[in-house]
């Protein structure tokens, strides 16, 4: 059951950025209220689980500070996907769940044996096997320094997302998961709606008509994804789920980026991919 709950979790977290690449081609601006009406439709996800919803103090640090990591992990990887490939930032975001990962080893003295060593190297090795994103790589798909603070504010908040999801779990010893989403989706939509409202007045019309669907699917995926998060952490050690999550996402990206997209990768970056499958295997 665990290896078919990692698997759906890397799926939903995959198809969230193909559907905030979709949006950027889509609308010009817009990127807080699309993250509102995503946190919006994740937020009903949450509701629709069945059980009690108790929205106490004593979970508001938590919900607050994965609120704030959840906003701005949102906005800055759509404006990180407006300006730059779907493939190079997806694999970088991918890269992020080391955050959560270097938390379980080092504060909640998780155990690190040869084993997983192997396996997070070969998954350290496989990431800077695949930095670049084609061999057809041209001026505009390099980097630029915008798109650098963009997607490395994205990184950190999105690694930071699973780390306060972990903490809350440890403190309430795995209760409260939905009552601490709820609260925290709560937050992060009334601060990206008047953010949106504040800034973006005269875009969100045009976000509405031609966002809204894909906003709904991402925000779908992504309540799920949070979900199956706070189900797997339960079961599995963090330093072994959260590598396997992120290759398993990198995996999908370049499967995504060749069916989809129509890229053709370098003989490094499929050695960066066998890497990442070795990894999954051992770390499993």
């Amino acid at each position: 059951m665990p290896i078919l709950l990692i698997f759906l979790c890397t799926v939903t977290v995959t198809v969230q950025q193909v559907f905030k690449k979709q949006y950027s081609l889509r609308c010009a601006g817009g990127n807080y209220f699309f993250s509102a009406l995503v946190s919006f439709f994740a937020l009903l996800f949450f509701l629709l689980i069945p059980g009690k919803i108790s929205l106490g103090t004593d979970i508001l640090p938590y919900s607050a500070g994965f609120a704030a990591m959840f906003a701005l992990a949102t906005v800055f990887s759509v404006m990180a996907l407006t300006i730059g490939s779907l493939a190079i930032t997806s694999l970088v975001l991918s890269y992020s769940l080391i955050i959560p990962t270097l938390y379980g080893i080092l504060f909640l003295n998780e155990k690190i044996t040869p084993l997983k060593c192997g396996g997070i190297l070969l998954l350290l090795i496989s990431l800077f096997l695949v930095r670049s994103e084609t061999k057809d790589e041209d001026k505009a798909s390099k980097p630029t320094v915008k798109w650098i603070i963009y997607v490395l504010i994205a990184f950190v908040s999105n690694g930071m997302c699973s780390v306060v999801q972990n903490a809350q779990q440890r403190k309430f010893d795995g209760t409260q998961n939905s009552n601490f989403m709820i609260l925290a989706l709560i937050i992060s939509t009334a601060v990206l709606l008047v953010l949106s409202l504040a800034f973006e007045r005269h875009t969100i019309l045009n976000a509405l008509k031609k966002g809204t669907v894909l906003s709904a699917a991402c925000g779908i995926c992504n309540g799920a994804t949070n979900y199956l998060v706070m189900v797997i952490i339960a079961a599995v050690a963090s330093s072994v789920f959260f590598p396997v999550l992120s290759a398993g996402q990198l995996i999908l990206t370049f499967i995504i980026s060749v069916f989809a997209y129509r890229e053709k990768f370098i003989p490094r970056q499929i050695a960066g991919l066998a890497c990442g499958l070795a990894s999954l295997v051992i770390l499993n």
